[in-house]
């Protein structure tokens, strides 16, 4: 009896269809995407339009030179817009020079490039925030704009930044947090009309600025 099942049951196996397991053609949201010398984490998808979002930050430590983080990337049969600079995404890179952030991008994590080897930094206009001590320990960065729609800069956002001689700060701005400028080598700054408050130690160690020019009445 036995041997009959197991007759009916592998001639039942051949005459059923083959059942094709689809291949992934997407990542699911907090899945990783690599396509060196970065890493992308989803962070919002759309299955009916194939679309989605993701943040971006090194593979490794090892990242070197000027990079471009380009608008979107594929994956499958998705495009996924990257957004967000991941918190603590290029930390330590020290052999990072430059990099040129996409349009799309609205936020820089915390703690994103601290300690990093940034020469050179463009900060898109599309950006709204920059989290805690973003740029803090770039030692050779030196100067920096922040664009209109970023009103407040976060505590220790520039800490450290000690070869940092130019900061252009649009109008717009509201807030200057603490530590924000830190021991850098700012010899001026022009203050815009726009901001209300200022921390007490936001220039603390400043040995060189002599002059800071708010543009309000």
């Amino acid at each position: 009896m036995t041997k009959k099942i197991y007759h009916a049951l592998a001639v039942m196996a051949l005459c059923l269809p083959a059942i094709v397991v689809p291949s992934q053609s997407h990542a699911a949201i907090g899945e990783t995407i690599v396509k060196t010398p970065l890493k992308y984490t989803v962070y919002t998808e759309d299955k009916t339009t194939k679309t989605g979002t993701v943040s971006v930050e090194a593979e490794s430590k090892e990242i070197s030179g000027d990079i471009v983080i380009p608008e979107s990337i594929e994956n499958g049969e998705f495009t996924y817009t990257v957004t967000i600079v991941a918190d603590f995404g290029f930390i330590d890179c020290t052999g990072l020079t430059g990099v040129k952030l996409p349009n799309g991008i609205t936020h820089i994590g915390d703690n994103a490039f601290t300690h990093s080897g940034l020469k050179d930094v463009i900060i898109p206009e599309g950006i709204t925030d920059i989290g805690d001590r973003a740029f803090e320990d770039c030692v050779k960065l030196g100067s920096v704009k922040i664009p209109s729609k970023v009103t407040s800069l976060a505590d220790g956002t520039f800490c450290g930044c000690t070869s940092l001689t130019n900061v252009v700060l649009e109008e717009g701005m509201d807030y200057i947090g603490g530590f924000v400028f830190q021991r850098t080598k700012l010899k001026s700054i022009e203050i815009p009309s726009t901001v209300t408050a200022i921390r007490y130690d936001a220039f603390l160690g400043c040995n060189n600025l002599s002059a800071a020019y708010f543009k309000g009445n």
